[in-house]
């Protein structure tokens, strides 16, 4: 499965210590942030909101996704008698998490090469960098898709409630199908 974490922007201007929860560096304002994955053959999945303070990095060690995707394994291990692992997780160069994906039933991460600005990446690393961004290229679709409900197009509202928007998010929950294209 392909994953990365999202972040829906929220209007929190009338609750300061929400506002600070919410805020993240990265996206320059309040979000929730959601994690979006897309099964090989397309399926697309969402898991719960956290609040935008919190890293990708712990939102994906801490949200039980890979944990998740363990017990599945041992079952898909277990029905089919491979004895193998279905799971690779593609994420972002900014990610920290492969010895999490290690603990969880061996899964693998891959991530684009690191190079210093000064430094030239060989065939090979041009190859498995261009090979994930284009694995990557899917699951922005999914994200896409996931961000399209009205409430989280438009961003939250002060009014709303969160639970509900939640709710929404979790809603895009295996019930939409993406092209492979």
């Amino acid at each position: 499965m392909s994953g990365m974490v999202c972040g829906a922007r929220v209007w929190l201007l009338n609750s300061m210590p929400k506002a600070r929860l919410c805020w993240s560096q990265y996206y320059a304002h309040n979000v929730g942030k959601g994690g979006v994955g897309v099964q090989p053959c397309g399926w697309m999945i969402t898991f719960p909101l956290w609040n935008g303070a919190v890293s990708d990095t712990d939102y994906l060690n801490n949200a039980g996704i890979l944990e998740m995707q363990e017990e599945y394994a041992a079952t898909f291990a277990a029905e089919s008698g491979s004895g193998e692992n279905p799971f690779v997780n593609i994420v972002d160069k900014g990610f920290r998490s492969i010895v999490a994906a290690l603990r969880a039933g061996k899964q693998l991460i891959l991530q684009p090469f690191f190079a210093k600005s000064d430094q030239k990446f060989n065939n090979h690393q041009v190859l498995t960098s261009a090979a994930i961004a284009a694995d990557r290229a899917g699951n922005e679709r999914a994200v896409d898709v996931a961000k399209r409900a009205g409430m989280l197009k438009r961003g939250v509202r002060p009014t709303e409630n969160l639970e509900r928007i939640c709710d929404v998010w979790l809603g895009w929950r295996c019930c939409w199908c993406l092209p492979l294209a």
